[in-house]
């Protein structure tokens, strides 16, 4: 099988010289942050299925969630739905290449990514530690485990339910479990769990910044102040991402060093495509604004080198498929329909593994705009800018950083 780092890379067309992306002009456009006050009948979508596709619940969340500054959700009946998002569908269409992709990267056996791990400390969360209530309940009254992509993800469900105060979430399979004020906390070594409050207090955010910005790092300009942990390395990042250590490759199951994953061979390794995310990744640790204190920072660097990954070796492409389908329809008809069978895959598959839809949608409209622009740029541009993804990871920071990252997740390679 071709590997998939090289199938990526000959779709993608990388200018890294393109410059930072002018923003584009809309005479229309009302530039409020806020939810556009729909013309649309979005719960007319919401039953819509397109060859055996139930896409209507995510047309109909786009279509809520379509933000101001973008102007009116531009498919604006049923019929016209129909007619665009039919072309999405047929064999070997977007739907069907996001599949083979996504099947394709979960059972990778040519490429993983390094764990990470950094010393600074999340004052708001308990590590090794869940919360229940009696002998064996994990679960508050009428609330069931769910699988969740991130910590993040699992709190953000939590302050969505009324009376949950606290959240369990074990990493090594997703689960996501809330309790109540009645519950109490429990070690747990084996399953390394993590809980907390359903919000941060902001005095607890400020104590972990506090200490983060104290500290130098573990590697200064004369060596190693501190050694990494067994079978971990330095990790050659600058800033404050200097701080974090990386997994070694040398004695696994993928031996080759692969920027800042692992590969079962050098021909599976794309380094290109790992300069590429290595770059963006060594200017976003200078932005203050992705550390904030609400995750470690070795969670912050994991979650950025998935998202661009993602972004460039992947979106672009599958977008360029889209610009192809949709060549009869304006761009704007093209990007909604575009993003509509894009979350109308993803929210398929977050609901097959169990995730909790009232969660999905509300971070999917907390990085709508996130996504918007990537698309837009993916139909706008002929090739890939380096320094578009750059600036457009700092123009929204941390605080997108997670819901974007846990909505592609069904992309992502699995760890080593």
């Amino acid at each position: 099988m071709t590997p998939v780092f090289g199938l990526v890379l000959a779709a993608c067309a990388i200018d890294l010289a393109a410059g930072l992306r002018r923003k584009s002009q809309r005479a229309s456009q009302n530039q409020s942050s806020t939810l556009a006050l729909q013309s649309v009948d979005c719960e007319a979508f919401s039953e819509l299925i397109i060859k055996g596709k139930k896409v209507g619940k995510a047309a109909t969340t786009v279509c809520q969630k379509w933000p101001a500054s973008w102007g009116t959700f531009p498919i604006d009946d049923i019929n016209r739905a129909k007619d665009i998002f039919n072309h999405g569908f047929g064999e070997d269409g977007l739907w069907d290449q996001m599949k083979e992709l996504a099947d394709e990267r979960s059972r990778s056996t040519d490429f993983c990514w390094r764990a990470h791990t950094s010393p600074d400390v999340n004052h708001c969360f308990e590590d090794d530690t869940f919360y229940k209530k009696g002998f064996r309940s994990k679960d508050m009254p009428g609330q069931d485990r769910t699988n969740e992509p991130t910590q993040l993800w699992c709190q953000k469900r939590c302050a969505l339910v009324s009376g949950c105060k606290h959240f369990s979430y074990f990493s090594a399979d997703g689960g996501c479990h809330l309790q109540d004020a009645g519950a109490s906390p429990h070690d747990y070594l084996g399953r390394r769990p993590v809980a907390g409050p359903p919000v941060c207090p902001e005095t607890q955010l400020m104590q972990s910044m506090s200490q983060l910005n104290a500290s130098e790092t573990w590697f200064g300009s004369g060596g190693a102040t501190t050694t990494c942990p067994s079978g971990f390395q330095p990790s050659t990042l600058i800033g404050k991402f200097a701080e974090v250590c990386s997994s070694r490759c040398n004695g696994s199951k993928m031996p080759v060093s692969c920027g800042f994953g692992c590969a079962s061979s050098s021909s599976n390794c794309a380094s290109t495509l790992m300069g590429q995310v290595s770059q963006v990744l060594k200017t976003v640790g200078t932005v203050a604004g992705y550390l904030t204190g609400n995750q470690k920072v070795a969670q912050v660097v994991e979650k950025v080198l998935s998202l661009v990954e993602f972004i460039v070796s992947t979106l672009f492409s599958l977008v360029k498929i889209g610009k192809e389908m949709w060549t009869a329809y304006n761009e704007a008809d093209s990007a909604a329909a575009f993003l509509t069978i894009f979350i109308a895959f993803i929210k398929d598959n977050a609901e097959q593994i169990n995730q909790n839809m009232d969660t999905f949608k509300a971070l999917f409209g907390e990085v709508i705009e996130f996504w918007m622009d990537m698309v837009d740029e993916g139909f706008k541009s002929p090739e890939i800018s380096l320094n578009f993804v750059t600036s457009t990871m700092d123009k929204y920071g941390e605080a997108v950083l997670d819901g974007a990252a846990g909505l592609v997740s069904v992309f992502v390679f699995p760890k080593c």
